[in-house]
């Protein structure tokens, strides 16, 4: 199942329709789905049956919106052994723009329905999303931190009851009111048209448990304003070594977003500044405490040594795990001591 299109691109005051479709040849005889939407954002106008049910015998509708921030459809068709197959439209349902410049539209639950009315198991959500503003460029980016990795694939949050509601990067001001249960930590993204180019733009990023790397609020990295087109990512965070994308990316301005993998290490400018992955991926390394570009003796006796024994967002914690102690130091200082960043302009 998917919201589409993905994503919606709509200005402040528009009125747009979404669809949630079934992307399978599955035979279905109703469902029930509710889509979490920012009611500070968008205004729920109607919801309409799809293709696919518009012409059946529907003995039930229901259309709820009576929880916050939440729209509950239910569709049921009467009649023994009737049902639709898909792939094909579902569900029609119309909001209108009301500010802000971005809404989730999350499949928060859904069930579907096969011919003898039994819930039909394990049905994949594909989320949507509304972009409201003039001129957005957007992409979806993956990386992982070394110290946060938690088995190949994923990586641990236990550092999220210490993180701040301000960006910790100097002069990168982004705040928001809460932090998300899956963010690992902050990051910091900047945007190059070539490798040894200045930033033309920055933005304090979110990255989450699976490596998504996102606008604070949103699914993905949008910037507003900017051209879209192909450029270089920087990827930097407060102990762990920058790296850049080895080839440009390209950020778009309507459909969906690309993907930026900068946890393929094929994708890492000259491959530096990660260690591998059991998997075959990689992890920026961690160790750099003062964020000069290298894992040096500093990060130990100027940081390290100072915060030895201490908790909370503190720059010596490479396992973010909210304590600073000899695991910092004996698992990822000492056996990631030497290596440095080969972003252009990263070393101090």
């Amino acid at each position: 199942m998917s919201v589409q299109p993905y994503p919606v691109i709509t200005t402040p005051g528009q009125t747009f329709s979404v669809s949630y479709e079934l992307d399978t040849d599955t035979q279905v005889r109703g469902f029930a789905v509710s889509i979490a939407y920012d009611s500070s954002v968008l205004s729920f106008v109607q919801a309409s049956r799809g293709t696919l049910f518009a012409n059946q015998n529907i003995g039930w509708w229901r259309v709820n919106t009576d929880t916050l921030n939440v729209l509950h459809v239910e569709c049921l068709i009467f009649g023994a052994g009737l049902s639709v197959t898909g792939p094909g439209n579902m569900l029609n349902f119309t909001f209108n723009a009301i500010g802000g410049d971005f809404s989730s539209l999350r499949i928060s639950s859904q069930s579907l329905y096969d011919v003898s009315g039994y819930a039909i198991p394990s049905v994949n959500r594909n989320h949507g999303a509304v972009i409201i503003g003039n001129q957005p460029a957007y992409l979806s980016a993956r990386c992982f931190l070394q110290g946060a990795m938690d088995g190949d694939a994923m990586m641990h949050n236990l550092l999220r009851p210490h993180l701040p509601l301000n960006s910790p990067y100097p002069g990168a001001v982004q705040a928001v009111t809460d932090i998300p249960i899956d963010v690992v930590d902050w990051m910091y993204l900047e945007l190059r048209e070539s490798p040894n180019a200045r930033a033309i733009a920055t933005q304090p990023v979110f990255l989450l448990k699976d490596g998504s790397v996102c606008s604070a609020g949103k699914s993905f990295v949008v910037f507003m304003g900017l051209t879209p087109g192909d450029y270089y990512l920087v990827l930097r965070h407060r102990n762990h070594l920058a790296i850049m994308s080895a080839i440009p990316f390209g950020l778009v301005s309507s459909g969906a977003p690309g993907l930026a993998d900068l946890s393929l290490a094929t994708h890492v400018y000259l491959q530096s500044g990660i260690v591998p992955l059991s998997d075959g991926r990689c992890a920026l390394a961690a160790g750099d405490a003062d964020q000069d570009g290298g894992v040096f003796p500093s990060d130990r006796n100027e940081q390290w040594q100072r915060q030895n024994g201490t908790s909370g967002y503190r720059s010596a914690d490479f396992n973010l795990d909210g304590m600073v102690d000899y695991q910092d130091l004996q698992l990822f200082w000492q056996g990631n001591a030497g290596l440095m960043s080969a972003v252009p302009g990263m070393l101090q």
